[in-house]
């Protein structure tokens, strides 16, 4: 069963995220907005699903499904990385080291946020 949770969520988060994608234009700076915004919310998901299965609320099966599948198909670091690359052959060094550090803290802040808030919720 965990197979099949892995594999349907995994669908649902790969379309989720070309519907963000498709969504967000790129900024005229060149700043990769979609991902950078892909990958917060995604952050986001993991930490409620995280807090959810903390309070044992779901299975284990459902948990690695949303976890893996949904937040694995939805968010990318390959793509935070070649996007970063990017930035610096272009010549737009401080975009770009933006882009690296604030990927990471405002994806941790974010998760750490939706851990607090499921908690108080449930």
């Amino acid at each position: 069963m965990q197979i099949l949770f892995v594999i349907s969520f995994g669908v649902l988060g790969v379309l989720s995220r070309y519907g963000v994608d498709r969504l967000i234009a790129p900024s005229s700076a060149g700043f990769p907005l979609s991902t950078f915004t892909i990958n917060i919310l995604g952050c986001f998901v993991a930490g409620v699903i995280y807090a959810l299965g903390e309070r044992g609320i779901m299975s284990q099966a459902l948990l690695t499904g949303l976890m893996v599948g949904f937040c694995g198909g939805f968010t990318t670091f390959s793509a935070y990385s070649v996007q970063s690359l990017d930035l610096l052959f272009k010549g737009k060094a401080f975009l770009s080291l933006s882009y690296l550090i604030a990927s990471p803290l405002l994806g941790l802040l974010s998760a750490f946020v939706a851990v607090l808030v499921t908690r108080r919720m449930i």
